[in-house]
Parts: structure tokens; sequence; C-alpha cells
């Protein structure tokens, strides 16, 4: 009985030991494959951080933070699960954003902006190009705010009741108009 018990306990300490040694070999290559942070600028995980603001052009971000590396600045924004292989369209047009926020709000021009995931980084630089992205998507969302939406199926009882109609074009249409709910007659 007692040589069952030492017997269970060798393979207990044996099996932590394998797992310490596991975790701490995940540890170090993590830290080998993602660079050390550098000086936070700005720290937008804080729950009371204020929005990075280019005040001139109407535009506010919130990275997670923004890195200096030297005479490098980086925005980045943290990720959580896998990373993909390729940075998508969509983050393309986000990370041109933080970083055109970026520069205007601190008055410093961003080298690049990162997608940090746990186990790679994803890096964009700054380039003329990205910067017309940016520049391109700004003006694309002020013109459609100007126009307002398509209209396509709205359906005037519907809008009659919205909590949004002083927002939504189609609303400030009908609050201007004064058109009656056809719900109210």
């Amino acid at each position: 009985m007692a040589q069952q018990i030492l017997s269970a306990c060798i393979t207990a300490l044996l099996l932590f030991g394998a797992i310490v040694i596991l975790l701490t070999r995940h540890e170090v290559a993590k830290r080998d494959t993602l660079p050390e942070k550098g000086e936070i600028l700005y720290d937008g995980t804080l729950p009371n951080a204020d929005p990075l603001i280019a005040g001139a052009y109407g535009l506010a971000g919130k990275p997670s933070y923004v890195e200096k590396h030297g005479n490098k600045l980086e925005v980045i924004l943290l990720r959580s699960g896998a990373a993909p292989a390729a940075i998508s369209q969509s983050d393309v047009a986000l990370l041109a954003a933080e970083l055109f926020t970026a520069e205007e709000a601190l008055g410093e021009r961003p080298t690049a902006a990162v997608l940090r995931y746990e186990s790679k980084e994803l890096r964009l630089p700054y380039t003329r190009s990205v910067y017309a992205i940016a520049v391109e998507t700004l003006q694309a969302m002020r013109n459609s705010e100007a126009k307002g939406p398509e209209l396509r199926s709205q359906n005037p009882a519907v809008c009659a009741a919205c909590a949004y109609k002083s927002m939504c074009a189609v609303g400030k249409n009908m609050l201007n108009t004064k058109q009656k709910s056809p719900i109210s007659r």
C-alpha cells in the first residue's frame, strides 16, 4: 500500500514538472516571437482613457496603445483569437483611420499600425497610400452622411414610431413635413 502511494506521488510530481516545463517553454517562445513593448505614450485600455481626437476632421479613435520604439511611433490594436494570415481590407481601413487620428492628435507621424495577437503581430506601414485610404474613407463617410440613407423599403408606420427619427433622414423629413402617422388615424 505504501509503495503504491509513493509511486502515485512520484508520478504526480513528474507530471507537475512536465507541465511546468511546457508552460515555461510556451512563455519563452511567445517572448521570442513578439517584440518588446516600447514606451507607452497612450493607453486606450484604461477604463477612463479619453479617445485620441483629430478635431479638424471630426474623427476620434481609441487604439489599445501608442508606443514609441526609439524614434518610431506605432499604433497598437490588441486582438484576441487566432491571427489571420494577412490583414483584411476592413482592418486596413480601420488601421488607416487610427494612424491618421494618432498623427493629428499627437502631432507626430506614426511609422506603422500593428494588430497584436497573442501569437504574432501583423504590421501596416504608414505610407502615402495608407494615408490616402484614411482620407478617402473619411470623405466617403462625409458624403454618405450628407446624402442620407438610400430609401428602398421604409415603412411610414414604422418610421413614425421610431425612436431614431430625429437622427434619420427619413424621420427628419417626416418631422419637417409634419406627416401624421398612418397608425394614429
